[in-house]
């Protein structure tokens, strides 16, 4: 008999939980035969056995290789990929050790094994029992390993270093090391935190009606100490005033200091406060905005003035501003001085100073739907410092205009609330014309600045604002027949548009 000497070490593979396991373990031994000699560069028999319990505990795999040694004597194999094994390696359940590995040999190349070692597998291979079946833990002394050899889970270790496995985690989520805090994760990625929210300084866009269907409506809650973490989307419903829904899409907590916009959509059922109870971030608090009843209308009348012109025009008060309810009609400056009033389409393309006209050069269509105006006329610089508004009112900005369609809900119905109702001055269909704010918006249409024709009267009205865009043009704001729309664009400075007064 051959006396044989083999130095064995098993390697165990590691894998993580959500990972496919490899189903194999490497393995070495340092073969030597007689007289202690290295058994070198020559093809030798191993029979490789998995015991279980104990070193003569019944035999739950077999497997054979032929492995050839190296200059050092070296045979280096795998076990769980041998020849002619006697049941499957990936159903060892690793659970139920302990497991030992016996090892025979032949330096022969042939099956007259003899046992040459037996040795106890001291480390459970977790990898090959994560990849066996684990779905859950549940058992007292199981751990997961996290990211590395340093922190892991216990379900009930109170050791530091140990946490208690949370509860909660659905399919495809993922066990991630927060803030060194095992968590339950969408696609390993750790929420984000926020030290405060500002709930009372919460700023609303839009109004709510009682029985109204919101249009435009949204908050925005500002908060500090931002880790610049991701958050989920969120669907709040209201209570006190209910039949609302506030919505948050997923987004990225800024680093520091930012803001969250949540959309209201929905139709309150009465009037009072509707109430939304934010938790995110880790911070919580709840956010009141007010629900008004439907007013019939929104603006309010007011007196008639006069310009120079000995034209009156009515006047509407909508929200904090008292605005003209007609488009300006005069020939002359507040001063009494007159504004150049020019008919002939080649002298208006070619006017670099403050210029009128009307619709189609008829002189009738002023007193419905006013005049209209060169940029020149309005702006001071151009006009020798005058204004076309009567004392105590001028032509707005464009952030005045602004300000109006936030308090008829936003310009994407502000435009329906201001136009007039109906379609005998407006084509049809004339799209959501309620005029319910009174400022009762006509299509005077306007004159092009380069050949001095009119268009688009009944169709579309224009209306300049002071606001300057750059050297040729200039902010004017639109309304169109076919939409309830406030469209807010630029215009050149020698088109004729419309002029509505706001009071100082």
């Amino acid at each position: 008999m051959k006396k044989l000497y083999t130095f064995i070490s098993a390697v165990i593979l590691s894998a993580s939980l959500c990972a496919q396991a490899p189903q194999k373990m490497s393995y070495q031994a340092v073969i030597r035969g007689a007289n202690n000699a290295l058994v070198i560069d020559k093809p030798v028999g191993v029979r490789i056995s998995i015991l279980q319990g104990s070193e003569t505990g019944s035999t739950v795999y077999t497997e054979t290789h032929t492995p050839t040694t190296n200059a050092n004597g070296l045979a280096s194999l795998s076990i769980g990929i041998g020849k002619n094994p006697s049941s499957d390696f990936s159903k060892i359940d690793w659970s139920k050790g302990p497991y030992f590995v016996k090892t025979e040999t032949d330096v022969e190349d042939g099956t007259n094994y003899q046992l040459t070692s037996v040795s106890e597998l001291l480390s459970v291979p977790y990898a090959l029992y994560a990849g066996n079946g684990i779905k859950r833990i549940s058992a007292n002394s199981d751990t997961i390993f996290l990211s590395n050899d340093k922190f892991y889970v216990n379900k009930s270790s109170t050791n530091i270093g140990n946490s208690s496995i949370p509860t909660g985690g659905g399919q495809g989520q993922v066990l991630t090391n927060c803030d060194g805090v095992p968590t339950w994760t969408t696609g390993g990625i750790c929420p984000g935190k926020i030290a405060s929210l500002n709930c009372a300084g919460v700023f609303v866009n839009g109004l709510l009606n009682n029985g109204a269907i919101a249009s435009n409506v949204s908050f925005v809650i500002t908060y500090s100490g931002g880790n610049g973490g991701a958050y989920l989307e969120q669907s709040i419903s209201s209570t006190g005033v209910i039949g609302l829904t506030a919505n948050l899409q997923v987004g990225t907590f800024a680093t520091g200091n930012g803001s969250l916009t949540f959309s209201v959509s929905g139709t309150p059922t009465s009037v009072g406060n509707a109430l939304f109870s934010l938790n995110i971030g880790g911070q919580v608090c709840s956010v009141s905005i007010l629900v008004q009843e439907k007013p019939s209308t929104i603006g309010i009348p007011g007196p008639n003035i006069t310009d120079n012109d000995g034209n009156t025009y009515k006047t509407v008060t909508i929200g904090t501003q008292t605005w003209m309810a007609e488009n300006l009609k005069t020939s002359k400056y507040n001063d009494g001085s007159e504004i150049t009033t020019i008919t002939n389409s080649s002298l208006w393309s070619g006017s670099t100073t403050g210029a009128t006209c009307y619709l189609n050069n008829d002189l009738t269509n002023v007193s419905k739907y006013g005049r209209l105006y060169n940029w020149n006329s309005i702006s001071k610089s151009k006009n020798g410092n005058k204004n076309v508004c009567p004392v105590g009112w001028h032509v707005p900005s464009e952030n005045e205009w602004v300000k109006l369609f936030d308090y008829l809900g936003g310009a994407s119905v502000a435009g329906g609330k201001m136009k007039e109702v109906g379609t005998v001055t407006w084509s049809s269909p004339n799209t959501g014309a309620t005029n319910t704010s009174l400022f009762t918006a006509l299509p005077g249409g306007a004159r092009l600045y380069d050949i001095g024709d009119y268009y688009y009267v009944t169709g579309d009205g224009y209306w300049w604002s002071i606001t300057e865009s750059n050297s040729i043009e200039a902010k004017k704001i639109s309304l169109f027949s076919n939409t309830s729309t406030v469209s807010q664009s630029v215009s050149e400075k020698a088109s004729g548009l419309s002029i509505r007064c706001l009071k100082d």
